[in-house]
């Protein structure tokens, strides 16, 4: 791994107007999501599991917004199209 794909990996991105709107919208879906579960599920492990895959979720969300689409993304979805 080189040092421009650490870089891509583990740098901030700063969204734009855009991104920002979608975002803001899927954290309102995201905090719904997770009221409802807290709601509807007794607390324990499996409630926090589900909570700490759910934050993950928006995380990955997040980065797939803001991220660039770049060769190595191209180049997945053709592999990935190849599988298919």
């Amino acid at each position: 791994m080189d040092r421009e794909e650490i870089e891509r990996r583990f740098g901030s991105v700063t969204p734009d107007t855009d991104h920002t709107a979608t975002i803001d919208m899927m954290r309102s879906m995201y905090y719904d999501l997770a009221e409802r579960i807290v709601s509807s599920t007794r607390p324990g492990r499996l409630q926090s599991l589900a909570l700490t895959e759910l934050e993950a979720a928006a995380m990955w969300t997040q980065k797939a917004i803001v991220e660039p689409v770049t060769s190595v993304t191209r180049e997945s979805y053709a592999v990935m199209d190849d599988l298919q």
